[in-house]
């Protein structure tokens, strides 16, 4: 999903300096977590996106983009807390959130209409730019079920995200290869949607490939939808 990561990271790089208590790794559902947990989680969704080129498009804020990813993080918790798996550090102020797709869909289209229409009417840049948006949900949703009919259940990454002041710790990066791990364990596929260029280059270090290239218009930037085959695992 949309994402701010720490690009500067390399996922085969070692930690810098010895990892803490409050950046320990920890798996859990919503419905395992507190709601102190859940809150901590959405506020640092809340902070990260500062500089999402592909959410600066369409709108008019970082605040804005904030807000979007925030609720939407609260609408996938809300309707399947059995089925996200939040990979967080101790502190909650760094998150990769997975779901599996299509047991736990969410729709992105009827979720907007439905809970973000005051966000899209007051915060998107122009009216083309937010039709535009709607009809990029609508497709990317096609996109994932195309991807479940060629490769049956697979592991849908919603975010990767960094409180900015915890950011360029490597957090995500031992997270994501966390959820990486689990996926390869159940021999799942996986899917995200990277945002920029210097996060498709850590996708790619953690064996995600490009599958499709979404830019609909010449001054929109891309979105480059990436998936990731399991490997397989040593049986001795």
């Amino acid at each position: 999903g949309y994402d701010r990561m720490d690009p500067q990271i390399s996922p085969t790089a070692a930690p810098l300096g010895p990892i803490r208590a409050e950046d320990e790794i920890r798996v859990w559902t919503p419905n395992e977590g507190n709601q102190s947990m859940l809150e901590s989680v959405y506020n640092a969704h809340l902070l990260a996106w500062d500089n999402d080129p592909v959410l600066d498009y369409f709108l008019k804020s970082a605040a804005a983009s904030g807000r979007m990813i925030e609720r939407g993080t609260r609408t996938a918790c809300s309707a399947h807390p059995g089925g996200v798996r939040l990979y967080t550090t101790a502190s909650e102020q760094s998150s990769v959130v997975t779901m599996p797709y299509p047991s736990c869909k969410v729709p992105i289209v009827p979720a907007l209409l439905n809970g973000f229409l005051g966000l899209l009417f007051t915060q998107t840049r122009t009216w083309v730019r937010m039709a535009r948006l709607l009809y990029m949900c609508d497709h990317l949703d096609r996109l994932k079920d195309q991807m479940a009919k060629e490769h049956g259940e697979y592991i849908y990454v919603w975010t990767c995200c960094t409180t900015p002041s915890l950011q360029n710790r490597g957090l995500c990066n031992r997270l994501l290869t966390k959820a990486c791990a689990d996926a390869d364990t159940k021999g799942l596929w996986m899917y995200l949607e990277a945002t920029s260029v210097d996060n498709r280059r850590l996708y790619l270090r953690h064996g995600f490939t490009d599958w499709q290239t979404l830019k609909y218009v010449e001054d929109m930037p891309p979105m480059q939808l990436m998936k990731r085959a399991p490997k397989v695992l040593s049986t001795e």
